[in-house]
Formats: structure tokens, sequence, C-alpha cells
């Protein structure tokens, strides 16, 4: 297979990977009402509202996690998780702990920022409150019954708050994250962040760079980050 052709359908697969996540409860129930599948999912204890400027990621073998959103003028703080194991497929809100500095369980309701799930842990950063970008840090511990929150103080060449920013697992260790948007400009700046040391690292780039931007994707494949789309500067 050659290099531009593999380089396509990864881009194809990054586009379905984001749309398949949010639809799964969606199309999981039609199969139902027009198949002889027989699958039960509950969804009376966890009633969504509109929502975007969320995110979604995988977590364990069996759950779809789905992160703060933008509603209207206002921003909601509510963690929905998808159980996708055929024997109790539902949707339902797991109960959560850890304060931060402001006394609330859990970071503060936001939009725009990026959620990474390394193993059992959620790496949260960044994101949008009104007209406020964010630039706090914190993980969710999901692998006990009762999942915990922790603010984390990091250090290094810590990044500026933005939102819209991109990012994606190196490994179970690691976390790379590029560009976004700090409310005056578009950025084009790459970060990798040790989640055991807590170490940020700003790197320095060559070659053809890519024009600043927000909104867009960025995924690993294999030793290379994949971006693809967004919005920014329209350079002739």
């Amino acid at each position: 297979m050659s290099v531009a052709l593999q380089t396509l359908l990864a881009s194809a697969l990054i586009l379905l990977e984001k749309v398949l996540l949010i639809l799964l409860a969606e199309l999981v129930l039609k199969c139902t009402s027009k198949s002889n599948i027989k699958l039960h999912i509950s969804m009376e204890d966890c009633i969504w509202k509109t929502r975007y400027g969320r995110d979604a990621f995988p977590l364990e073998q069996f759950h779809w996690s789905i992160r703060w959103s933008l509603f209207k003028v206002g921003h909601l703080c509510a963690l929905h998780t998808f159980s996708s194991h055929e024997d109790n497929r539902k949707w339902f809100q797991p109960e959560c702990t850890g304060v931060g500095s402001d006394g609330q369980v859990g970071p503060s309701p936001r939009a725009f920022h990026i959620a990474i799930a390394i193993d059992s842990h959620m790496f949260i950063f960044g994101g949008r409150s009104g007209s406020k970008r964010l630039g706090d840090f914190w993980v969710l511990d999901t692998a006990k019954d009762i999942w915990q929150w922790s603010e984390l103080t990091s250090f290094g060449d810590l990044p500026s708050p933005r939102d819209f920013v991109a990012a994606s697992a190196i490994g179970n260790r690691k976390i790379v994250m590029y560009g976004g948007w700090d409310g005056k400009r578009w950025l084009s700046d790459v970060y990798i962040l040790d989640t055991i040391s807590l170490e940020w690292m700003e790197l320095p780039v060559s070659g053809a760079l890519p024009p600043p931007r927000c909104g867009h994707t960025a995924t690993m494949i294999e030793k290379r980050l994949l971006v693809y789309g967004g919005r920014g500067e329209i350079v002739n």
C-alpha cells in the first residue's frame, strides 16, 4: 500500500472515529428496532440535554465517556458514560469525588477542552468557560467504583490557557498536544506531557510547518502525529 493511500485511509478513520463515538447509542437503538437482535439500553437515569463542544473517548474495554459540553449560553459539567458490554448496555453517570481549589468536585464546567484516556485515567486540560480560556490540569482515576478527580500541579514549559486544542496519547505514558486558540491568535506550538512526572516540554519543530490552527484533529499513527483540518488564517 502506498504512503499516499495510507495517509488518506488514516484521515478517513479519524473523521469516522469521533462521529461513531457520539452516535453509538443511537445506532444501537436503531438496530434493535429494525432487527431481531435483542439488546437493552437503559437511559432512564441519564437524560441528556442537547450539547456541543464536548469530548468523547474510549475508556477501558467496555466503556465510552463524554465529558463537559456547551449548552446554549451556559456550560454543563456532566460526565456521562456508556457501557457497551453485551450484558449491560446502558448510559450512566458515575459517582465521582475529589475537589479542586474552588472547593467543587472535579473541574469547573467548560467546553472545547482536551480529554485523553491512558489506561484507567482520563486527563483534562484547557477549554473555555464563557469568554475565559482555561489552563488547569486534571486527572480522573476510574479504577475504583467511585471515580476520583485530582487537580494536578505540573511544571516545565507550561502551555498557555487555550481552547479548541487537539491532543493524542503516545503509548501509555505521554500526551502530545498541538495548536489551539488563546483568545487572540491561532497557535501552532507542540507540547509533550509526561503523565508520570507531570512535566510539560515544548518541542522545537522544523520542516514545512502547518499554519497555526484550532478545532483540528491530531492522532498518533505509529511514530507520527497526523494533523487534519481546523480553522485558521488562510495562507495563499
